[in-house]
């Protein structure tokens, strides 16, 4: 049993060494350093996958037609906004939009009252802005929540079905207490629980029109 815990150790250590040379981290020197390093868990492995996620979202967003600009490594925020593909508007404090937002986000807490709004975004993905159809009905402003690492993508590609998403080579973690779907919620702080925040402490959320059409009621959990 203690070899093979052993070997299973020593290859993990070897295995997250190939990761490394292939994918530079900057990695302490001491021994204890080099040891917390090692790819040891799901939640390391998953976090490296995530990471991975986010440079191919980025090449992709570099490999796009973008005036021969390369946004990953020339320092200019404008082209890196409009490698994105999407309008992005940052609203007034003091404008009507923005308290509207504002007002519907700390609103709709019901588990815990503790989301601050700090800004607000309006955000318009062009291809998606047309093809909306008002037509099904039942619109709500509903939340989505995900990891700050995957709004380069979502911004990119927008919020796609599960098929979709892994027919572009992403990983899906889950496939949702309903099923493989796009999921929204109505209250911020259930959304806010699949947001990780980023260096400052803040999230990201997606406050968006969903046109709900006829609703089925579930009371329990039917994968």
């Amino acid at each position: 049993m203690f070899k093979q815990k052993k070997k299973n150790r020593d290859d993990m250590i070897d295995k997250s060494g190939e990761f490394y040379t292939v994918v530079p981290h900057r990695l302490g020197r001491t021994r204890k350093a080099i040891e917390a390093a090692v790819i040891d868990s799901m939640a390391a492995f998953q976090q490296k996958q995530e990471t991975l996620q986010l440079m191919k979202d980025m090449l992709k967003v570099n490999d796009s037609d973008h005036g021969g600009k390369n946004v990953l490594f020339e320092d200019d925020v404008q082209s890196r906004y409009e490698a994105l593909g999407a309008e992005l508007k940052a609203l007034s404090s003091s404008s009507p939009d923005f308290k509207k937002i504002s007002d519907h986000v700390v609103k709709s807490q019901i588990a815990r009252k503790s989301i601050k709004v700090k800004n607000v975004f309006g955000v318009k993905r062009p291809g998606e802005w047309n093809d909306f159809k008002t037509k099904i009905g039942n619109e709500k402003l509903l939340f989505h929540g995900s990891n700050i690492k995957n709004w380069v993508g979502i911004l990119t590609r927008g919020i796609l079905l599960p098929k979709i998403v892994v027919s572009l080579g992403v990983d899906r973690t889950d496939e949702g207490w309903l099923g493989s779907g796009i999921y929204f919620g109505d209250a911020s702080c259930t959304a806010a629980n699949y947001t990780y925040p980023g260096k400052k402490k803040t999230r990201f959320m997606a406050v968006t029109r969903v046109a709900l059409g006829k609703q089925k009621k579930f009371t329990k959990i039917t994968y």
